[in-house]
């Protein structure tokens, strides 16, 4: 009687154990439905307002038209006929530029900001008669007209002027000072131009910053490495040493018996 009583007392109980967890399952299983779906929606409304906005590009007539305003009204140089326009990807900085080629020059602008990348007119020769342009002074002068004419970059700093090609052209280097003394190359104008009036002959704009213009090696520890590294070889007197490109130390010494 004991046990039969005892497994009835089981059978009782056990069932609504079980009913009892079923019925706390069945309640929670809403709630996590109702969180998910919150968080599903949650979700979709964020993708909608991160939407990126489409990249607005200049129309062909347009760079047609801004080549022909800066070559023409800006610089006075003669051209022909529009020969060639042309959409080209420029796989060094992942971007688009606008090749617009007249008769005797080309123009590349910027296909998003409408920039003037480069102007590449035909070289000429110019005999040592004709050189109007001698004096460095003047010569400066000239180039800083053609710089602020092409509405270059304002806070590039003249680091180069000479001539070159015998004396036909003189040569300049903009760069941008990324640090007390230090310029970058990759931020950058090469601008050259005739010696017997001043025309344009050549253009081109760099502009792809560094990442980060963090230091991480000391000069101390360039030299250190770079002795290391020279003694090796069979050199031993030090000669310089001094920062150079994207704003990273890198050693430029020499090393001689």
């Amino acid at each position: 009687m004991k046990k039969s009583a005892f497994a009835s007392i089981l059978l009782i109980v056990f069932p609504l154990i079980v009913t009892g967890c079923a019925t706390n399952v069945e309640q929670a299983t809403p709630k996590t439905q109702q969180n998910e779906k919150a968080n599903s929606e949650g979700s979709s409304n964020n993708q909608l307002e991160q939407v990126v906005a489409p990249i607005m590009r200049i129309t062909k007539e347009q760079a047609v038209a801004k080549a022909q305003q800066n070559l023409l009204s800006l610089l006075n140089i003669k051209i022909g006929e529009v020969k060639k326009v042309e959409l080209v990807n420029n796989e060094f900085n992942m971007s688009e530029y606008w090749d617009v080629q007249f008769e005797g020059i080309s123009v590349n602008i910027d296909s998003a900001s409408g920039t003037v990348l480069a102007i590449s007119p035909f070289l000429k020769r110019v005999s040592a008669e004709q050189f109007t342009i001698k004096d460095k002074n003047f010569a400066e002068k000239v180039a800083r007209e053609l710089y602020y004419k092409l509405q270059s970059p304002p806070e590039y700093k003249l680091t180069s002027l000479k001539t070159t090609n015998g004396g036909d052209f003189w040569t300049t280097t903009w760069q941008k000072e990324v640090i007390s003394g230090v310029f970058s190359k990759y931020e950058s104008v090469n601008l050259m131009f005739s010696s017997d009036n001043g025309e344009l002959m050549g253009y081109n704009l760099f502009n792809t910053p560094a990442k980060s213009l963090e230091v991480k090696v000391t000069q101390d520890q360039a030299v250190n490495t770079a002795k290391t590294i020279a003694e090796t070889k069979g050199f031993n007197s030090y000669y310089r040493c001094k920062i150079r490109g994207r704003a990273t130390k890198q050693l430029f010494g020499r090393f001689l018996n």
